[in-house]
């Protein structure tokens, strides 16, 4: 749920007509204003040019090329310049400045929560921020960090009645069905990749899956190196709050933007991505500035201009050359796949591209492919089955919805599948069971009662099953006044005795014949089923 990002976006395409260089425009329009602030922010540790220094190195950044140079990187321009402002605003309010900063606050938050999910780390932000101010407070701060937890808590509820549903089922495939301690084991070692990255960001990737990056789910030497690290950091940065508060600011920005996104807490959508560093390389930004300092302090004024500014070329250097790759989702698709082949989801995108160039054959090959180097992840189906059933490759089909649908059982999108699969390579019966349980599983989900009724229509069930079937159907849909006439279509049908599978559509249905019908409705169809509890 990122609204803010999605308007903007909308608004770009009104004002451009779609031209993709006023896309891009704003995009390093916004990188840029984020720049600044990250220099506003450095000036309160750090003279002019060591402050001039951690924008450079935080503009320049390699991996931020992730989040600026495709667009869909908006929405972590704008949660991090949301987050940013944040900050900036409540320090010039603590400093006793005009008190529409605190609008300017609110605003600001709201922004950075209405882009992206890591905004509700913004009050964090803000208390780490105050934590390090050598400045006493001119004004009483209390009610604005309630007002902010107030806003946040507010936010929470809306993201949680919209967005919450889906979580679970965008979880990273290679998390997927891991014990919190599992998870947890394999989420540790990515934080030594993350630490790469922000300091030796030579290597870049679109994607870091699984065989692309090594996965324990149990102890590893990898996972206790990780752990001692990020709390000897967290160590340096409490220690060095009165000496470099700078440097302890991009630590704990890094921890506050990178623990939602790390799977430490809970899983989340992917195992590492770039964009999601934005934030973090405040850290070796910061860190460079305070070497620089006490290089200079130290005497070595000629070396430390020169390997800083080494440094700083490489940076630029490596983020130029890497922005040739985001140039279309083509390019991407076919570097990806060559510079790593046996990471799957380069497999399925280069799937998708053949798919839509009209080589159904090769992309099914690749499609399988993905699904054999890492059989774990279920969707993978969502694309294989609906090809393999085109093309006539009903073996496959079958085998892909199978292998899917045990992965994730509950998943109506995947039984939907397997069903077809089932269907297509004449075994009705064991379709009709797929649609049953997920029915049983997923009781209030469309797909799921669509599936049943495709079937039911199919295996040519009796007219008052059908009805009752297109009924539930309906209702889910919210279409009440349908629902009841099928429902009095269906008790006009229904049979004195039933059968088990007649039994079974009483039970699926008893409580939506209640709700529409009455008691007497519904007692008298468990009538014709006795064992089938009848409603008081």
């Amino acid at each position: 749920y990122r609204p803010l990002p999605v308007i903007s976006l909308a608004l770009d395409r009104r004002i451009s007509g779609g031209s993709p260089w006023w896309f891009h425009t704003v995009n390093l329009a916004l990188h840029g204003a984020v720049v600044a602030l990250v220099v506003l922010l450095a000036l309160r540790w750090s003279s002019p040019l060591e402050a001039m220094l951690v924008g450079l190195v935080f503009g320049l950044h390699p991996v931020h090329v992730e989040a600026v140079a495709p667009v869909v990187g908006r929405v972590d321009l704008l949660a991090a310049l949301g987050m940013l402002a944040s900050v900036y605003a409540f320090r010039r309010y603590r400093d006793g400045g005009p008190r529409w900063w605190k609008i300017v606050l609110v605003l600001s938050l709201l922004a950075a929560l209405f882009s992206k999910e890591i905004g509700a780390g913004t009050v964090a932000l803000l208390a780490v921020d105050h934590w390090l101010d050598r400045t006493p407070a001119r004004r009483p701060v209390g009610g604005v960090y309630t007002g902010m937890l107030a806003i946040t808590a507010g936010w929470f509820f809306l993201w949680n009645s919209i967005a919450s549903a889906f979580v679970g089922q965008s979880a990273a495939a290679a998390l997927r069905g891991l014990s919190s301690l599992e998870r947890i084991a394999a989420a540790l070692p990515l934080q030594l990749e993350v630490l790469r990255l922000l300091v030796l960001p030579g290597e870049l990737a679109s994607d870091y899956n699984p065989l692309a990056i090594q996965i324990h789910t149990g102890f590893s030497v990898a996972g206790v190196v990780a752990a001692v690290t990020v709390l000897a950091l967290l160590v340096l940065a409490a220690k060095l709050k009165t000496e470099a508060p700078g440097v302890s600011f991009g630590i704990l920005a890094a921890v506050v933007s990178l623990l939602p996104v790390s799977n430490l807490l809970f899983a989340s959508g992917v195992l590492l991505a770039e964009r999601t560093l934005y934030l973090a390389v405040l850290a070796p930004a910061f860190a460079l500035a305070a070497l620089v300092r006490t290089g200079n302090s130290k005497g070595y004024q000629l070396g430390v201009p020169v390997l800083t500014l080494l440094v700083v070329m490489g940076l630029g250097y490596r983020s130029v050359t890497r922005i040739p790759f985001w140039r279309d989702v083509e390019n991407v698709v076919v570097e990806e796949f060559v510079q790593h082949p046996e990471n799957y989801r380069a497999r399925v995108r280069l799937a998708g591209a053949l798919e839509k160039g009209g080589y159904p054959g090769n992309a099914l090959a690749e499609y399988t492919a993905a699904g054999a180097i890492f059989p774990a992840d279920p969707f993978i189906a969502v694309r294989t089955v609906p090809l393999a059933l085109k093309t006539g490759h009903t073996g496959i089909a079958l085998r892909e919805a199978k292998r899917s649908l045990a992965l994730s059982p509950g998943d109506p999108a995947l039984a939907l599948l397997a069903a077809r699969a089932y269907r297509a390579y004449g075994r009705l019966d064991s379709a009709m069971a797929v649609a049953r349980r997920s029915v049983e599983l997923t009781p209030g989900s469309p797909v799921a009662a669509a599936l049943y009724d495709e079937i039911a229509r199919a295996a040519h069930l009796p007219d008052w099953r059908r009805t009752l079937a297109l009924a539930r159907s309906l209702w889910i849909d919210g279409r009440m006044a349908e629902s009841s006439r099928m429902i009095a279509g269906a008790l006009a049908l229904l049979p004195d005795s039933l059968d088990e599978g007649g039994c079974w559509e009483i039970r699926q249905s008893l409580a939506l014949v209640r709700t529409l019908k009455g008691a007497t409705a519904a007692n008298r169809m468990a009538d014709s089923c006795p064992e089938v509890t009848r409603i008081p």
